[in-house]
C-alpha cells in the first residue's frame, strides 16, 4: 500500500556576494491520516533533511 506523506521545507538564504548566496533548508516529513503510525508520531516530523547548499553566479 502507497502513502502519501506531506513534507515541508524552509530554506535561509545569506548573499555573501553579488555573484554566491549560500543557504541552509531543512527538509520535515511528516505522516498522512492514512498511514498506520499517523496518530503515534502526532503532529511531530518523522524525518528531517538539512542541506548546505552554495548558489554560483556564473
Amino acid at each position: 500500500q502507497v502513502y502519501i506523506n506531506d513534507v515541508e521545507t524552509t530554506t535561509h538564504y545569506h548573499q555573501l556576494t553579488t555573484l554566491q548566496i549560500d543557504a541552509e533548508q531543512i527538509t520535515a516529513i511528516y505522516l498522512s491520516p492514512q498511514d498506520p503510525d499517523y496518530f503515534q508520531a502526532g503532529e511531530q516530523p518523522v524525518a528531517l533533511y538539512r542541506y548546505q547548499l552554495t548558489l554560483i553566479r556564473e
